[in-house]
């Protein structure tokens, strides 16, 4: 059973969904159906809207129909066919710190064109977003892609040999073709049974490999795909081309009759972005009070800054339950910032603002298992001794420092005009200034770069660190939960460089931090519980989400709608030598 369905966005979409599924599991209420949504955010608002309400599955069937369904990213049901199967030849997923570290080791062997910027954390991230689009081609057309300048040729150098030294790794293109293999032979029996009817919910885009495992799935005739459209030409266009090519392996598709969906009921014209989400906090409370349930409302933004951190910001101040993506990044949490502040002391030199700035920002620990450090007395007393940076300095003004204070307490002791208050300050100033020199001494020696030259030599530094100047677990008994899971996060990001061992075999600081540096910059879980409040997110995370009430936030020309940019490493004047076979950027 194969079918294609072309259906407006919003209620007709979720009754469509609603109705594949009941068809799928052909009255079997256990049978196995998989839902192939946009994004996991998707599948928890269908989960949750098809379990309550009159489009449910429930006033359809009569029954709990969403027993036995799950809602899956593409992906993630390619992992659960193809996987096995990889797995058994030895391969593992290709992780973005192995992927990253190839592509600086490719850079190191022969950056070719781009010698003069090839240790720029730009430049890795460049390639990478390049590569991600050159695994959709086949070799032939890299070779046509590669004759049209030098630039290109060296980029596509460069991915061949990032391909090489990652050959015992697949990504997710080799695992959809794996799927798709596994499909078409029954290799995958036992999973394909456990996925059982696939339904592609609202696909934006299909890759030639998650292309193949859709007409393996509808071979199979185990597939059936709901497109959405909006009833406007030239936005549906992308959608219309998507049903023409699964039309090749679904039949016709069965078109449902659209009116255009509005673009919106109100526009409301401020004077910055943060007016623009005081204003939209305004309309969801006047909602709240005509009826509207707060988790069937969502605000979406464009691009992350400014938008991010000040929706969750205001929600917060006001009160207003709200879930969705965290708006800071793991180097922006307290165990991120800490150990990230920590690897750059010494190449900052040890100046006095940036050590004290880093002491000031975490609850650092003066010795392993103690009480945290006194920053801001530390503060004034490094002031007071004339320090700028630099070890040897902090050592030896420290330590002139001490001397001066030394004799100002002698001249007090034989001083009949001095008072208790003033020795008593003068002690404690001597006491602090040897805890501050026992610890800037700690500090430097700590840092120290020492033999380490392999991955997993640095990431055992680099936990003994946050250790060291954090403290165990018992330590972080009193964080916030998202802290404390930030916490874990940073030490699997380390772990994770740890296996970099295999693409490269040694390392030094500098390379080593540049990696951790953009591990961190990965997002810091979530906020809150999905359904739990107003959805507040970017647009790409609301993609097949179903809501009563959106509200859109830098709504700007140029932004919305996006075009899409061109890439400056593979513009798609290059592309478009390989026709279809690799995806163009404006396009």
């Amino acid at each position: 059973m194969a079918s294609l369905y072309l259906v407006p966005y919003g209620p007709p979409a979720r009754v469509a969904l609603r109705d594949a599924i009941v068809d799928a599991k052909g009255g079997d209420p256990l049978a196995p159906v998989t839902v192939a949504v946009p994004s996991n955010y998707a599948g928890l608002s269908l989960r949750r809207s098809l379990g309550q309400g009159d489009l449910s599955l429930a006033a359809v069937s009569g029954r709990d129909g969403l027993v036995n369904v799950r809602f899956l990213v593409l992906a993630r049901v390619a992992e659960l066919l193809g996987a096995p199967a990889l797995a058994a030849e030895g391969r593992r997923p290709l992780t973005g710190p192995v992927g990253a570290e190839a592509i600086r080791a490719a850079l190191a062997s022969d950056p070719g064109v781009f010698r003069d910027v090839a240790e720029h954390p730009a430049t890795e991230r460049s390639l990478d977003a390049t590569f991600r689009d050159l695994r959709q081609a086949p070799a032939s057309a890299l070779d046509t892609v590669a004759r049209r300048s030098d630039r290109a040729a060296d980029v596509v150098r460069l991915f061949r040999d990032v391909r090489r030294q990652t050959a015992a790794y697949y990504d997710e293109e080799q695992l959809a073709q794996a799927a798709a293999a596994a499909v078409a032979v029954r290799a995958g029996a036992p999973a394909l049974r456990d996925v059982g009817h696939v339904i592609l919910h609202l696909p934006r885009r299909l890759s030639p490999a998650e292309q193949a495992l859709i007409e393996a799935l509808a071979e199979a005739g185990g597939l059936t795909a709901i497109v959405g459209c909006t009833g406007d030409t030239e936005a549906d266009d992308p959608a219309r081309r998507l049903a023409s090519r699964l039309e090749r392996s679904l039949g016709p598709a069965e078109e449902a009759p659209s009116d255009t969906i509005a673009a919106g009921t109100q526009i409301v014209a401020v004077t910055d972005a943060e007016e623009e989400v005081r204003s939209a906090l305004r309309l969801v409370m006047a909602r709240l009070a005509g009826g509207t349930p707060l988790h069937r409302m969502a605000v979406l933004y464009p691009v992350t800054q400014p938008y991010a951190l000040l929706a969750h910001e205001q929600f917060r101040a006001a009160g207003t339950p709200h879930n969705g993506p965290a708006p800071r990044t793991l180097a922006q949490t307290l165990s991120g910032r800490t150990l990230l502040g920590l690897l750059r002391l010494r190449e900052a030199d040890f100046r006095r603002d940036a050590l004290m700035d880093w002491l000031s920002a975490a609850p650092v620990l003066e010795q392993p298992a103690g009480g945290h450090a006194p920053a801001q007395r530390w503060d004034a007393l490094s002031r007071s001794a004339g320090i700028v940076a630099g070890a040897a300095q902090w050592r030896e003004r420290l330590a002139r420092h001490r001397r001066s204070l030394a004799e100002r307490q002698a001249f007090l002791e034989k001083s009949d005009d001095s008072s208790e208050w003033q020795r008593g300050r003068v002690d404690a100033d001597l006491s602090h200034l040897d805890r501050l020199a026992r610890f800037i001494d700690g500090l430097t020696t700590a840092l120290a770069p020492g033999r380490r030259s392999t991955w997993g030599e640095f990431s055992s530094w680099a936990r003994g660190l946050l250790e060291r100047y954090l403290g165990g677990e018992g330590h972080r008994r009193d964080w916030p939960d998202d802290e404390i899971e930030a916490h874990r996060a940073v030490e699997a990001a380390l772990d994770a460089l740890s296996q970099l061992g295999d693409v490269s075999s040694t390392t030094d600081e500098a390379r080593f931090r540049r990696a951790l540096e953009r591990e961190l910059e990965a997002p810091a879980s979530r906020i809150g519980s999905f359904g739990d409040g107003v959805f507040v997110g970017r647009i790409a995370d609301a993609t097949g989400a179903d809501f009563d009430v959106v509200f859109l936030l830098g709504m700007t020309e140029g932004v919305i709608p996006f075009r899409g940019r061109d890439d400056p490493l593979l513009p798609d004047r290059e592309r478009s030598v390989a026709g279809d076979e690799l995806p163009l950027r404006m396009n």
